[in-house]
């Protein structure tokens, strides 16, 4: 996994090196679990989490949500990937 760690200054608000690390479905060391599956609860009914809502309209608006912020906090491209968010990262150009 070594190949698959770097060390630099990817964040613009962080003046220290951070680490970034590869990930995808095929890694078998955590964190792997749930890359690439929608997790959207409602967590005043269900404070355990363990019933995902599948209303895709309230997933589309958490989706523009997150992107907005994570454009306002320079998130990396990689995060958009990573979430799947590459679809909302021009919508929310400042």
């Amino acid at each position: 996994m070594p190949d698959r760690v770097d060390c630099g200054k990817f964040l613009k608000q962080c003046p220290i090196p951070v680490y970034r690390l590869q990930m995808d479905k095929e890694t078998e060391e955590p964190p792997y679990l749930d890359i690439g599956v929608s997790r959207l609860y409602d967590t005043h009914k269900d404070p355990g989490q363990q019933n995902p809502l599948t209303d895709k309209e309230l997933e589309e608006k958490m989706c523009l949500a997150l992107a907005k912020q994570m454009e306002l906090h320079d998130a990396p491209g990689e995060q958009y990937e990573r979430l799947g968010l590459e679809p909302y990262q021009m919508k929310n150009h400042i």
